[in-house]
């Protein structure tokens, strides 16, 4: 419950950015990622929290429900499922193709690639290499 609490003003922020055209899908991923397993609670509770708080509603509510609800859409029939597909590397391919070690920077690195999956930039393995090729030469 302290999760949700917490949590809740992040969907006005997202909101907040789409409304300047500033939001992209790495950052709602961001977010379900960061909020896991608590996500849908938090946005569902920020819908609650702006309503309640007046006795008439916000003049954006409507595009506040409808952005919530176009977050739960995209959590359920995209973000969920992209998240439970096994990932495009793991760090014995890391460590294999590059010769890392062990380490934060390994586990770094695999983040990266599965944002860079989960938003639709790397799709086959051979990318995901490249990609983290192009990481470690920059």
């Amino acid at each position: 419950a302290e999760t949700v609490i917490r949590g809740h003003v992040r969907p006005l922020h997202l909101f907040t950015a789409h409304g300047r055209q500033a939001l992209g899908l790495k950052a709602v991923n961001r977010f379900f990622r960061d909020t896991e397993p608590w996500g849908v609670e938090i946005l569902l509770h920020a819908l609650g929290d702006r309503r309640g708080k007046r006795r008439t509603p916000p003049p954006d509510d409507d595009g506040f429900s409808a952005f919530i609800t176009g977050l739960l859409d995209y959590y359920f029939e995209t973000y969920r499922p992209a998240r439970s597909a096994a990932p495009l590397l793991n760090g014995r391919d890391l460590m294999r193709h590059f010769d890392l070690k062990p380490g934060p920077a390994l586990g770094k690195l695999l983040a990266i690639v599965e944002e860079e999956r989960l938003a639709g930039d790397l799709k086959t393995r051979e990318a995901a290499l490249d990609f983290v090729r192009r990481k470690l030469e920059g």
